[in-house]
């Protein structure tokens, strides 16, 4: 159905097939991220919901939102995007909410304390922390590599490096005129990272630069580009190949 939704009613009954506009970001598909958290997993819907679900309780349970969690303080309860920083053990959300607030600010990224899941308040005695990004609207994907974490915005390029106390996370601007065409239009490559942006092929390995391409002007004169969240980016290791 050309619209918002799949459609309002059940199955084959009275509104079935008929456009839903409740709730539902238009022009774009649905889009989880997910991550580990130890043994259980954390999970975010693109401009929606922060989820936990705990090993513990076995696959017939649910996982909840974050922020009902017993003893959770201040977590989000929004987000663009959720991984797990694997140097500190925290969880970071890309496009989240402040503090107090629901109205999502999607060049905000907030981060837990290490090792606590429930505990998002910047104090003293915690590692919790946030900060927005600069340059931009909103922020479109990651993906981490080995020593940081790459970040793109509608216009730049940013990377997230762990720094320690008091700060955690140290972010720098590594591009600007930088976009992707989607969220998950990139991969990584022998420390090399490449992705798809709106009218070219470009990588990053310490700079930003572009790919030479023979079939660019075929791929990017004739793409549709309202369908663009649904371009992958992967590889082909046997063939040395990076695909979308």
């Amino acid at each position: 159905v050309f619209g918002t939704g799949w459609g309002t009613g059940t199955w084959g009954r009275g509104t079935w097939g008929s456009a839903s506009t409740s709730g539902v970001s238009t022009g774009q598909i649905r889009i989880w991220s997910m991550d580990n958290f130890g043994e259980d997993l954390v999970a975010c819907v693109r401009g929606g919901g922060i989820y936990y679900w705990t090993a513990s309780t076995g696959v017939g349970t649910r996982a909840v939102a974050l922020s009902d969690l017993p003893g959770s303080n201040q977590a989000p309860v929004i987000g663009t995007e959720i991984f797990v920083s694997d140097i500190d053990r925290c969880i970071v959300v890309l496009g989240a909410n402040t503090n107090g607030e629901t109205t999502q600010d999607q060049m905000l990224i907030r981060w837990c304390s290490s090792e606590d899941a429930l505990e998002w308040e910047p104090r003293r005695d915690t590692t919790a922390g946030e900060t927005r990004l600069s340059s931009g609207s909103q922020i479109i994907g990651a993906i981490r590599s080995r020593e940081e974490t790459a970040i793109w915005t509608d216009k730049t390029l940013f990377t997230m490096t762990f720094v320690g106390p008091p700060y955690t996370f140290g972010f720098q601007l590594m591009g600007e005129n930088v976009s992707i065409v989607g969220p998950n239009a990139m991969a990584e490559a022998k420390n090399t990272l490449f992705w798809m942006d709106i009218n070219e092929f470009k990588m990053y390995n310490g700079s930003v630069n572009s790919l030479t391409c023979p079939v660019q002007s075929y791929v990017f004169n004739d793409i549709n580009l309202d369908q663009r969240y649904k371009i992958i980016g992967g590889t082909n290791v046997r063939y040395n190949e990076i695909w979308w």
